[in-house]
């Protein structure tokens, strides 16, 4: 599976077919497989990109913790290593508040983004706080 490296840090990936790019961006312990179907499907009139989080599958585990900038920092260098300027950023539940952190630190490398079950804030104590043990634990 190809990997590219930022700040000695192996980022793993995925890609099918050609065209507009969609990088698929899984919430922490889910691995970009759960995107396989559309992976198929939408390949066959989109560049699809299934990226692995920091310390999951081949990417290697982050020396900090794992935060929405490093991770939307990761989705920016994954796409330069591409070549790629824009594309779409699609993220399911915490991903999509990476898709969310994404557009909003790269607002022109960004053709749109799609939040998938996700949310823009988390203003409820527990979610907050499952939250946190999902970052603390990827």
């Amino acid at each position: 599976m190809p990997v590219t490296v930022l700040n000695d840090v192996r980022i793993q990936y995925h890609t099918f077919g050609q065209g507009v790019p969609i990088i698929f961006v899984p919430p922490p312990m889910v691995g970009s497989f759960v995107f396989y179907k559309q992976a198929i499907d939408l390949s066959r009139q989109f560049q699809v990109i299934l990226m692995e989080l920091r310390g999951h599958a081949g990417s290697d585990v982050s020396k900090n913790p794992l935060s929405y900038p490093i991770v939307a920092d990761d989705i920016c260098h994954l796409m330069d290593s591409l070549n790629l300027y824009r594309a779409v950023v699609a993220g399911y539940s915490m991903g999509g508040q990476i898709a969310l952190e994404f557009a909003r630190r790269y607002p022109e490398r960004a053709y749109g983004i799609i939040p998938i079950s996700a949310f823009s804030e988390v203003s409820d104590a527990r979610l907050r706080m499952e939250l946190s043990m999902a970052l603390k634990f990827a």
